[in-house]
């Protein structure tokens, strides 16, 4: 029998007639095909173009989340860039010269060698009468202001539930008007009224697209009645988070008399209201514990229960509507100008404890001083009872000079220089106080409180 080699196998198998017989089989290599290579490396290319693409539409769906997922115990701190006062000298003050109607100004500015020609004949303006049309355009055109700084204002309800005597739920609501004035990787802020969450179960913010979340308290502050209310970004839906804005923030320095203004939020009572005016006063003050802030009056009719903000025609958020600042009896929007109040609002969104002395008081300007012979300074015309202020001795009518060896002015600079310092810490202040013999040097030292 023949021994087979390593490609030949010999196979013995019975025939139709009983005899045996060898079959010998070789084994082949299949040729290689050209056409199943490309196949497979066209399959493995369409494959991985197909991964990159499911894997570049999971990470933006869940990018979102998983920012706020990893970002959430290390949220960034809130700034918000504060300004300092603007000061008109007299040397940027300036008369426009007439131009002459003969074009003699140009004339004499023109180089030697010129050869731009002049011409002698007068410029001749023609008037033109406005039409309703033109009207019509002009407040389309504030309103389209009005509609992009909406989508930075919010409607915020505070909410009591409670069971009645039948057993059956009982819900009542604070509502006010809300501007997102800040955002982080975690949550939005919030600034709104107090008085509207306080002791509340709930708070609901429903936002430009009538979408709700829940919120919380940040901090409040006591002296002017506002809040700083935090949403989480985890809590706010999608479509929400591509449309809404944070507000943009102008100058209460740039508001003069006569300037349009719009009324944003709740200024007539109900939400989404839209209110057109102009700036009638700029001299309001209002005075609380430890500040002074401007107040601004408009001639926007308000109501009992108008909130909200002012912007201007460009839309920069100018002023928060404070209706209990208003004088008794007025029934326009008077507002809080918005320039004092950003260092304000950045402390309460970064829960940031303020420093209290408790007292109000009146700035004694050079004039002043001449006409009563009541020294320069600022004059205390309120200690608020059981205050650091009272505590240390300072009474009604002292008049303080500094704080820790920084002068105060008015005040502004009396903020300025009260919050270099942090609630608990011990302060000198030196004060003038009148006596027998006219006014004398005093000094005290103040622990510093918290507000």
């Amino acid at each position: 029998m023949q021994q087979p080699d390593e490609n030949n196998r010999t196979q013995q198998n019975t025939n139709e007639n009983g005899e045996s017989s060898h079959i010998r089989e070789v084994t082949k290599k299949k040729p290689v095909s050209k056409r199943n290579i490309l196949l497979t490396v066209v399959l493995f290319v369409v494959l991985a173009i197909a991964a990159g693409i499911i894997a570049a539409c999971v990470f933006v769906k869940f990018l979102p989340t998983a920012e706020r997922i990893f970002h959430r115990d290390e949220p960034s701190s809130i700034v918000i860039p504060k300004e300092e006062p603007v000061s008109v000298s007299s040397e940027t003050v300036s008369v426009s010269e007439p131009v002459s109607e003969t074009g003699s100004s140009s004339e004499e500015t023109a180089e030697p060698g010129s050869t731009a020609e002049t011409s002698l004949e007068p410029v001749v303006v023609e008037p033109k009468e406005l039409e309703v049309s033109d009207y019509t355009t002009m407040m389309h055109k504030m309103m389209a202001v009005a509609d992009k700084t909406q989508t930075a204002v919010v409607d915020v309800a505070g909410i009591n539930s409670r069971m009645d005597y039948f057993d059956k739920a009982r819900e009542s609501r604070k509502n006010t008007a809300g501007l997102i004035i800040a955002g982080n990787e975690a949550e939005i802020f919030i600034l709104t009224a107090h008085e509207a969450i306080n002791d509340v179960n709930d708070i609901v913010v429903t936002f430009y697209d009538n979408a709700t979340a829940p919120a919380q308290i940040r901090k409040h502050d006591a002296n002017t009645g506002l809040a700083v209310i935090t949403v989480n970004m985890e809590d706010i839906p999608n479509e929400t988070l591509q449309r809404y804005s944070v507000a943009n923030l102008g100058s209460t320095y740039n508001v003069k008399r006569g300037d349009p203004v719009m009324a944003l939020g709740r200024p007539l009572g109900y939400p989404g209201s839209v209110a057109f005016g102009n700036v009638t006063a700029i001299t309001g003050t209002v005075s609380t514990l430890d500040m002074d802030y401007s107040l601004f009056f408009t001639d926007i009719p308000s109501s009992d229960a108008g909130s909200g903000i002012l912007i201007d025609a460009q839309g920069e958020v100018v002023g928060i509507i404070a209706r209990k600042y208003a004088p008794a009896g007025s029934a326009t929007v008077a507002a809080v100008g918005i320039t004092a109040l950003k260092s304000l609002m950045e402390d309460l969104s970064n829960n940031v404890a303020r420093p209290y002395m408790g007292i109000k008081g009146s700035e004694v300007t050079a004039v002043l001083s001449s006409l009563t012979d009541i020294p320069m300074g600022v004059l205390v015309t309120e200690v608020a009872a059981d205050s650091p202020a009272m505590l240390s001795g300072i009474k009604e009518f002292d008049i303080i000079l500094s704080i820790a060896d920084e002068e105060t002015g008015n005040m502004t600079r009396f903020k300025e220089c009260l919050m270099h310092h942090k609630p608990g810490e011990t302060v000198r202040v030196k004060a003038l106080r009148q006596g027998a013999d006219g006014y004398a040097e005093v000094e005290f030292t103040v622990e510093l409180g918290e507000i």
